[in-house]
Order: C-alpha cells, then sequence, then structure tokens
C-alpha cells in the first residue's frame, strides 16, 4: 500500500512539473518576444559610429541661402583720459546666397573645398541715452574660398597645405539730423597654412544613416533578426557608394538608390516581406537622415601660415555748413606658428560632441594711412592667439537637429607702433567668450528651416593708435552683443 501511494505521488509531481515547464517554457518565449525589439533597438542605439572607417568618396553640395536677421546691443565704456561713452543700436539684414562644397576622402588624401557668394542688405539706427545718432542703410557682397588638403603619409601621419580666402564690397548712406554721408569699402584676405600633424577625422553620417533604417524598420515590425555588427558596416558602406554617384536624372537616381537598399537588406535575410510601409520607411529615411554631417576622430597638427590684407575705405560727408571726403588704407603682413588639435566623437546615435584648440604666436606688421591728412600709423608687433571651443548636438530624429556650441578667444598683441615719426610702446589685449545655440528642421529634404542664437561678451584694454585711435591713450571697453536668426536654406543638390 505504502509502495503504491509512492508511486501515485511520484506520477503527480512529474505532472506538475512537467505542466510547470510547459507553463515557463510559454512564459519564457512570451517573455523574449517582447523583449527582443528592445534589445535590438538598444543594440541599434548603442551602436559605435566610430568603428566605421570612410571609404574612397566624393561628395558634391550647392546650398541656397535665405534669412533675415535683427540683433540690439549696448556699448558702455571708460576711456581714463576722455569721457564716458555710451550708445545701443538695432539692426534688421537680409541675406541670400550660395555655398557650394567638395568633399574628398581617401587612403593618401582628404580634402575639403568649400566657396561662397553672398549678398546682403542692412538697415541699422543707432541711439545716445536720449536721441537718435544715426540711420543707416547698406549693401554688402561677400565671397570666400577655404581649401583644405591633407595628403597621408600612411593611415595617420599627413602633410597639410590650404588656402582662406575672404573678400567683400560694402556701400552703404547714412543719415542724421544735421548731416548725410556714404561710404565705400572693399577688403581682401589671404592666408596660406602649411603644417604636418598626425591623425584623421572622417565623416561617419552614412553608419548614422544605415542605423536610423534599420532601427525604424524595427520599430515597425520589419526586421527578421537583428544584424551584426558587419552588416550594418557593410550597409553603411553601399550607402556611401550610392551616396557619391553622380547623376542627372534625380527620379532614376532615387530609383536606383532604393533598389539597392532593397536588395542588400533581402540579399542578408533581413527583410522578409517587403510591402508598401517598409518601402515607405526606407524611402523617408534616405530623404531625411542623409542630411547631416556627422565626424568622428582626432586630429593634432603644427602649422606655419603667412597671411596678407588690404582694406580700403572711401568716405565723403556733408552738412548744411561744410562737406568734406576721406580715404583711408589698411595693409597687413603676417605670420604665425602653433599647435592645433580636432576632436570629434558621436556618443551615439542622437548625440555627437567636439573639442577644438589651437595655440599659436607670430609677428604681424600693419601700416594704416590716412590719404586725405597725409598722415600713417605703422604697426610690428608680436602676437599671441588662442582659441578653445566645446560643442554638443543633439539628433532626437531624422529631421530634427539642436546645436550648442561654448568658446573662447584670446589676443594679446604687445610691440610698437610708429605714429607720424614718433615711437611708443603698445599692448592691446581682448578676450571674448561666445555661445551659440541652433535649431534645424527639415520641412523636406530640400528645404531647411533654421533659428540661430547667439551671444558673445568681449573685454578689451588698449593703448593702441592702430587699433582702437589711441595714441599713447589707455581704453578699457566692455562690449555684449546677442543675435538672432531665423531663416531658410534650400539645398539645389
Amino acid at each position: 500500500m505504502a509502495w503504491f501511494l509512492f508511486n501515485v505521488c511520484f506520477v503527480l509531481l512529474l505532472k506538475f512539473i512537467n505542466q510547470n515547464l510547459t507553463i515557463m517554457r510559454k512564459l519564457l518565449l512570451i517573455i523574449a518576444i517582447s523583449i527582443t525589439p528592445y534589445l535590438l533597438k538598444a543594440q541599434l542605439d548603442t551602436f559605435d559610429l566610430s568603428s566605421y572607417k570612410l571609404p574612397d568618396i566624393k561628395t558634391h553640395r550647392l546650398d541656397l541661402n535665405f534669412d533675415m536677421d535683427g540683433s540690439n546691443s549696448k556699448r558702455d565704456s571708460y576711456q581714463r583720459m576722455g569721457t564716458d561713452y555710451y550708445s545701443k543700436s538695432n539692426s534688421i539684414n537680409g541675406n541670400v546666397g550660395a555655398n557650394y562644397n567638395f568633399y574628398r576622402n581617401s587612403y593618401k588624401y582628404q580634402g575639403n573645398q568649400n566657396y561662397l557668394l553672398q549678398f546682403n542688405g542692412k538697415f541699422r539706427d543707432d541711439k545716445d541715452r536720449n536721441s537718435l545718432l544715426r540711420e543707416s542703410n547698406g549693401f554688402q557682397t561677400n565671397y570666400s574660398v577655404n581649401s583644405e588638403n591633407r595628403f597621408y603619409l600612411n593611415n595617420k601621419l599627413f602633410f597639410e597645405s590650404n588656402l582662406k580666402l575672404y573678400g567683400n564690397y560694402y556701400s552703404a548712406d547714412n543719415k542724421s539730423e544735421s548731416s548725410e554721408s556714404d561710404s565705400k569699402n572693399k577688403r581682401i584676405n589671404i592666408y596660406v597654412p602649411i603644417g604636418i600633424g598626425i591623425g584623421r577625422v572622417e565623416q561617419v553620417q552614412d553608419s548614422w544613416l544605415a542605423i536610423y533604417i534599420l532601427d525604424e524598420l524595427n520599430k515597425n515590425g520589419k526586421l527578421t533578426r537583428i544584424p551584426t555588427h558587419t552588416e550594418v558596416i557593410e550597409f553603411s558602406e553601399v550607402i556611401s557608394a550610392l551616396k557619391k554617384e553622380r547623376f542627372f536624372d534625380a527620379r532614376l537616381q532615387k530609383i536606383k538608390e532604393i533598389e539597392k537598399v532593397d536588395s542588400f537588406l533581402q540579399t542578408k535575410g533581413l527583410i522578409d516581406i517587403p510591402d508598401s510601409r517598409y518601402f515607405t520607411i526606407v524611402n523617408d529615411n534616405w530623404d531625411h537622415a542623409a542630411q547631416v554631417i556627422r565626424n568622428s576622430g582626432t586630429r593634432f597638427s603644427f602649422k606655419i601660415e603667412s597671411g596678407f590684407s588690404s582694406y580700403t575705405n572711401l568716405s565723403t560727408y556733408e552738412s548744411e555748413s561744410y562737406s568734406y571726403e576721406d580715404k583711408n588704407r589698411n595693409t597687413e603682413y603676417g605670420i604665425r606658428s602653433g599647435l592645433y588639435f580636432v576632436s570629434e566623437k558621436p556618443i551615439n546615435i542622437y548625440w555627437q560632441r567636439g573639442f577644438n584648440f589651437n595655440v599659436s604666436g607670430g609677428y604681424l606688421y600693419g601700416a594704416e594711412e590716412d590719404v586725405a591728412n597725409d598722415s600713417k600709423v605703422e604697426l610690428q608687433s608680436p602676437e599671441l592667439i588662442s582659441e578653445v571651443n566645446y560643442s554638443l548636438d543633439f539628433y532626437p530624429n531624422t529631421r530634427t537637429s539642436l546645436n550648442f556650441d561654448v568658446g573662447i578667444n584670446f589676443l594679446n598683441s604687445f610691440g610698437e607702433e610708429e605714429v607720424d615719426n614718433q615711437t611708443i610702446d603698445i599692448n592691446h589685449f581682448e578676450i571674448v567668450p561666445s555661445s551659440n545655440l541652433s535649431l534645424n528642421y527639415y520641412i523636406s529634404p530640400q528645404l531647411l528651416f533654421n533659428i540661430n542664437y547667439r551671444i558673445y561678451y568681449r573685454y578689451m584694454e588698449s593703448n593702441s593708435e592702430y587699433y582702437k585711435n589711441m595714441y599713447d591713450d589707455f581704453l578699457q571697453e566692455e562690449y555684449l552683443n546677442q543675435n538672432i536668426n531665423i531663416g531658410f536654406i534650400y539645398k539645389l543638390f
């Protein structure tokens, strides 16, 4: 009897265990099915964009810019041998321009060419504490060339040869209660830095686009499995190859691009049912996530830079009692050398941080001539210059980006200047902390809406005639400026 009861209990125990194991297996299966999308999302969210190495690539980009901005500023300064000075101003500007960029990346060469042409209209009024001082209308043309060229001896060591050119032409009419004046000026700056360095910074936004496509497909239950790290890299390389192709018919190119993406995903077995929802997701991300430029890497270099600048201003002035014409010329030659450090890190697919630092010393010769009064100021001065900048960018989705940066610039010029054959020692010091915040939203793949806010503060001390017209006097000045810009950018290709 005891043996019979033992067998019954044993059979019931086995049945209980078997039933509970079945329940446990079902529960584990449900849990696994439930958390798999989150595990996949976690893997995609934490994918290291820095692990992607950009292949041999050429890209072209042409942006057309239209925007308006306004600003106000206040200046309160104290001059030791003069009087206090106070002013405030308001301005509104409108811009239209074109910006062309060509980027080239290969094992032996990395280059970035940027060309800008811009037209600007301005209105401004200046007031003191009680009245209107001046009202002005102006028109300006700007042009620039920025050519960066790094020739790599191996994957890290490089020789660098660059060109920076900037110029503008400006014409303005000014009116006050008792007088009228107009002025025309033109400027050109040319700098030629050469250097050697180590390190490499590359664009990784193609990998970012690959992650966004896979992540969005996963959210909508279209992926059959978790893609491997190698497959993500391979998918990024497919995107890079497609994005570098030139084309004349955008419609036919778009069909080709989506076909190539679909072929890769199906060949790898990542897609089972290529329905309309699947193609819509790929198409939307292809249009919008490809617009952002993201970089990864670190670069350290030593540069020697020679430069030349020229500025000419012609002004005429008329009032009820008299009139006159004034002409000024300014010419500078300089050379400096220094250390430059650049670091770009994609923290994850949503966040990016950057850090730039440089410190340099140089020598500047400048000559400023007042042609009408036959006077001249010549500056011969050593200089110390440094810049530090930190940036943090946030990309919550494929259409939106929020960019923040903060930095500080430092300049100290300490030498001597000759004013009408009299030599004096000078010391000119400036420190400028600044911050910038911008919001970008893609209304369409071509049309970008942009809001930009900038604030900076400048503290300056100077006894220089060349820099601030002091002639052995002393000027201490604080200047706070805020600027907000709202506009649209249309990307032609």
